[in-house]
C-alpha cells in the first residue's frame, strides 16, 4: 500500500530536504522485514523511493542511502523495478554520479537477470 501512495501521490517528487526515511530506520526497517521473511518488499520501498527522486541531489543521496548499501540483496523482480525507473525518471541517470553508481546496478542485473542485455538500455552505462 505504501508503494503504491508513492508511485500516486509522489511520482519524481521524493527530495532530501523534506520527509524521508532515514538510513538508520531502512537498517531497522530491514531487520524486521528479515525476521518476517519480507525482505523483498522491502528492496521494492527502497527502489520506489529513489526511482522517485524529484531531483539530481536527491537522487544521488538516495541512492547512497537506499540503494548502494543493499544492492546486493535485491533480486530479479527488484533490479527489473529499478532498471525501468531509472529509464523513466531522468533526475536519475542524467546526474553526474550516475555512471558509477548505475555500473553497480548493471553488475548485480547480470548476476540475477537470466540474459540481461545492457544495450537495451541507453540510460546505464554501457561496457567498453
Amino acid at each position: 500500500m505504501l508503494i503504491e501512495r508513492i508511485n500516486q501521490k509522489h511520482k519524481h517528487s521524493i527530495s532530501i530536504g523534506g520527509s524521508y526515511i532515514h538510513q538508520a530506520h531502512t537498517k531497522d526497517l530491514r531487520n524486521h522485514a528479515a525476521s518476517s521473511g519480507i525482505e523483498e518488499r522491502v528492496n521494492k520501498l527502497l527502489v520506489t523511493i529513489y526511482i522517485n527522486a524529484l531531483n539530481f541531489d536527491a537522487a544521488d543521496a538516495l541512492f547512497s542511502k537506499h540503494i548502494k548499501p543493499y544492492i546486493a540483496t535485491f533480486g530479479e523482480e527488484d533490479m527489473q523495478l529499478l532498471i525501468e525507473g531509472i529509464g523513466n525518471n531522468n533526475q536519475t541517470y542524467l546526474r553526474g554520479r550516475a555512471n558509477s553508481n548505475h555500473s553497480m546496478v548493471v553488475d548485480r542485473a547480470r548476476e540475477v537477470i537470466a540474459g540481461f542485455d545492457v544495450s537495451k538500455y541507453d540510460f546505464l552505462p554501457q561496457p567498453k
